[in-house]
């Protein structure tokens, strides 16, 4: 559960980074 909850903030904080960098 707590390698399922790392995995999907990693890709939460990835998207932000993606919609925010262009």
């Amino acid at each position: 559960m707590f390698i399922f909850y790392v995995s999907v903030n990693a890709c939460i904080v990835d998207f932000q980074i993606f919609r925010d960098g262009p």
